[in-house]
C-alpha cells in the first residue's frame, strides 16, 4: 500500500514545523518540510501536514550530497524537475500532489507498485 507522504509528517517539531526525511531508491533521501520558516503554503507552524498546500523539498544522494533534479540526467526529464532551477538545490512551494509524485517516482518499489 502506498501511503500519502504527509502520513510520515504527523508529529510536528517543538518549533511547530512539520517535516520528514524519507528513504528513496538507491540510498537517496527526500526532505519535505513545512512551517513558518520554510518555503511552504501557508507559512505558519502548528498545522497538520494535510493543511499545507505546498512544501519545501530537497533530495540527497546516498552520500548526503544535495541532488538537483533540474541537472540530474535521470531526473531532469521528469515534469516535477521544473520546480528546481540550475542554481537551486531546494525547491520551494511545491504543491502537495507534485511532492507525492516525486515520492512515488523515487521511492523503493514494493509489491504494490
Amino acid at each position: 500500500m502506498i501511503l500519502d507522504f504527509r502520513h510520515y509528517m504527523l508529529v510536528p517539531s517543538p518549533e511547530g514545523r512539520v517535516g520528514a526525511t524519507l528513504p528513496l531508491r538507491e540510498g537517496m533521501k527526500i526532505s519535505i518540510q513545512a512551517g513558518k520558516s520554510n518555503y511552504s503554503t501557508p507559512r505558519m507552524g502548528g498545522l497538520s501536514p494535510y493543511e499545507y498546500e505546498s512544501f519545501e523539498v530537497a533530495i540527497f544522494s546516498k552520500h548526503g550530497a544535495w541532488l538537483n533534479p533540474f541537472m540530474e540526467p535521470g531526473m531532469k526529464t521528469k515534469p516535477w524537475a521544473e520546480h528546481w532551477s540550475e542554481h537551486e538545490d531546494v525547491a520551494g512551494w511545491v504543491p502537495a500532489e507534485v511532492v507525492q509524485q516525486i515520492y512515488d517516482d523515487l521511492r523503493e518499489s514494493d509489491e504494490t507498485g
